[in-house]
């Protein structure tokens, strides 16, 4: 028999859908949840997958359906393809979204931020024949006028599951519904309700947005004073980690791997004393630690995303390796190099660069340089006896400078200087404002060093 676990939130009454809805003593073994209604169905109800055969099979979508001229839903084995569910007993339409599309277009930004971890593809955009989740993100609650929430649960993910997230018992509240809605969509991927007031499969409330955490935290129902209380898992076991069951049944997101910028050092600098070293981490997602090494010995562990510390006082004069990591929970890296120089004679203001014993101002873009060091952008480049600070750019934005124009280069553009100015460097003007290079005629443009491209702030 199907086990309803109905949950109600502290909301005022909303008018129910113009059909018949189930009484409660039809809808079989129940007990009372907060806020949603969570429905067990077997084999004979839905296709059920291992995180294998999930896999295997392409379950990566998420369909949102904002029931654009309405959507209806019969009776039936749970296929998402067909709008049939073993849920209602009868068919329901459910009208359009009803709060315009800047609203909608939240709901989806907020759904894609909870989910953003993982391998989860969402859209609004019905898919068809595609195996895919659907959450009918509209209408109002044909089960008891305050449940946010239906979806369809098993201890495996429940293939072609449709959700229900009541848009109109929101209150128009585009987070809240995003919250509902990855709430829903946990229970058709074999989630349970938590007690953690931070995970999305709690009802506890009151410590800002959810999202889903990677600990082992402990299963939760209504006790008989109407409390929340911790219980064990319907599936086994006293706790469940809900952010690595979505990672077991969608993997990772690979969209957002952790990637450095480092700004200072320059390769190749002579630099002072307690010289700094500077930059950032972006598509940070929790979970990723960057370390910073001197000479293969770790300088510091950094928990955010900002790299700003000054190497050791006392480091001694002479070459010295710079070495600075970011890795993620999934053991994905990236990793940047600088070669410097300490001189004790040599402790520069920030714009300066050490020469030899004296602090000279970096050039910009389009002045003349001597190496990467020399250039504030850190990139120094050379085409024939020419060699010019330059920085990476998008061919046909004006965003050089300096007498220089963005030359067309096979992996994006390079500042160079204009066309009146170009003399030997083996470039030619198409006609359209936009300069390109002659394949071979330009092989002279080289960079002077093999690490990643930075610019110094």
């Amino acid at each position: 028999m199907n086990r309803f676990l109905l949950a109600f939130a502290i909301l005022g009454l909303a008018p129910s859908l113009a059909v018949a809805a189930p009484a409660l003593d039809q809808l079989g073994d129940y007990h009372i949840e907060h806020r949603d209604i969570v429905v067990e169905v077997g084999p004979d109800e839905a296709e059920i997958l291992t995180p294998v055969d999930a896999q295997a099979a392409g379950y990566y979508l998420l369909y949102l359906n904002r029931c654009v001229g309405g959507t209806t839903v019969t009776p039936g084995f749970n296929d998402s393809r067909r709008n049939t569910s073993s849920i209602p007993n009868q068919s329901i339409t459910f009208p359009e979204y009803p709060y315009g599309d800047a609203s909608w277009n939240q709901v989806l930004t907020e759904v894609r931020s909870i989910l953003s971890p993982f391998g989860i593809e969402i859209t609004d955009q019905d898919p068809g024949e595609t195996p895919h989740t659907e959450i009918i993100a509209c209408g109002q609650s044909f089960v008891g006028a305050n449940v946010l929430g239906i979806a369809p649960f098993s201890c495996s993910l429940v293939a072609n599951a449709i959700g229900y997230a009541f848009a109109e018992n929101h209150s128009g509240d585009p987070r809240d519904l995003a919250e509902t809605i990855a709430h829903e969509a946990g229970h058709t991927w074999s989630l349970n309700h938590l007690f953690d007031c931070a995970d999305p499969m709690t009802y506890l409330s009151g410590c800002g947005d959810k999202s889903f955490q990677d600990s082992e935290l402990s299963c939760a129902g209504v006790a008989s004073n109407g409390g929340w209380q911790r219980e064990a898992c319907s599936c086994g076991g006293g706790t469940q980690n809900s952010y690595r069951t979505l990672l077991d049944y969608f993997g990772p997101n690979n969209e957002a791997v952790p990637t450095l910028q480092l700004d200072s050092p320059a390769d190749n600098a002579i630099v002072g004393l307690g010289f700094p070293i500077r930059g950032e981490a972006t598509g940070m997602n929790g979970g990723e630690s960057i370390e910073v090494y001197i000479d293969d010995v770790l300088e510091a562990r950094l928990a955010d995303d900002a790299i700003d510390l000054s190497a050791p006082e006392n480091i001694s004069e002479g070459p010295h390796t710079i070495r600075v990591v970011v890795v993620d929970q999934y053991e994905r890296r990236d990793e940047i190099i600088r070669e410097v120089t300490v001189s004790a004679a040599c402790a520069c203001a920030d714009g300066e660069y050490c020469d030899g014993d004296q602090c000279l101002p970096y050039g910009e873009v389009g002045d003349s340089c001597d190496g990467d060091a020399t250039c504030n952008s850190g990139l120094c480049a050379s085409a024939g006896d020419t060699s010019l600070c330059t920085a990476r750019c998008t061919p046909g934005a004006d965003e050089c400078g300096n007498g220089t124009t963005c030359l067309e280069t096979e992996d994006g553009g390079l500042c160079w200087v204009s066309d009146d100015n170009t003399a030997g460097c083996g470039c030619r003007s198409t006609g359209s404002g936009t300069a390109t290079l002659w394949g071979l005629l330009f092989v002279a443009f080289f960079f002077r060093r093999q690490s990643r491209i930075q610019t110094r702030s």
